[in-house]
């Protein structure tokens, strides 16, 4: 089960301590949990209270799509609906908040061993060149698994059993990102326009 842990990780990262792999420094901070994440982890949390998606929109009073579409990262769901969804699978009102994260930190911590660590690595997008950019961006390139982190730079999946054979069709900035990704054992690849430059990668000038 691949994902069950990805929420997990992203989970403590959110609340607890930046796990993304730093090239140059490790820092403690409250980062930014985004949509992908919030929605493997309500998926997680709706699958341990044994709840179909059709009974939790129900009870949420959401369409069956809307909360499809929660769970995949394809919308963010408000304060309300998270609410919402901590009181129907049986947590606490404010279960998603810092405040009670934090003061449950060691019974959160015991789930790691029941889901599966992901390991992400946030490199600066200067790391690829424009014309790679405009590859991410081609909505229609099929290849590669791409998220877009808002307007700042994209979410690239590695954990693929077809990743090598997509690679072949990648740009070269490219594929030597995503190989440096892999030496790091990382299962997802973030390109940020903020994130940190490592000397063991070429730099390009946008």
């Amino acid at each position: 089960m691949p994902y069950l842990i990805t929420l997990l990780l992203f989970f403590l990262n959110y609340f607890f301590t930046d796990y993304n792999i730093s090239v140059n420094t490790k820092r403690r901070r409250r980062c930014s949990m985004n949509r992908y994440e919030i929605g493997k982890l309500i998926k997680t949390l709706r699958e341990e209270v044994n709840i179909e998606i059709k009974e939790l929109a129900e009870k949420i009073g959401l369409a069956d799509r809307s909360l499809k579409d929660i769970e995949e990262g394809h919308r963010a769901p408000g304060k309300k609906t998270l609410e919402r969804i901590a009181l129907a699978v049986g947590k606490p009102y404010n279960f998603f908040e810092p405040e009670h994260l934090l003061s449950n930190k060691k019974s959160i911590e015991q789930k790691i061993s029941e889901v599966e660590i992901c390991r992400m690595i946030t490199l600066s997008t200067g790391h690829i060149e424009r014309t790679t950019r405009d590859y991410l961006e081609n909505p229609d390139r099929k290849e590669l698994v791409v998220y877009d982190k808002t307007e700042y730079g994209y979410f690239i999946h590695l954990d693929s059993e077809y990743l090598e054979e997509i690679l072949h069709n990648v740009p070269k900035d490219l594929l030597s990102v995503i190989r440096f990704a892999q030496r790091n054992n990382c299962e997802w690849l973030c390109l940020d326009c903020d994130g940190p430059f490592t000397d063991k990668l070429p730099t390009y000038e946008w």
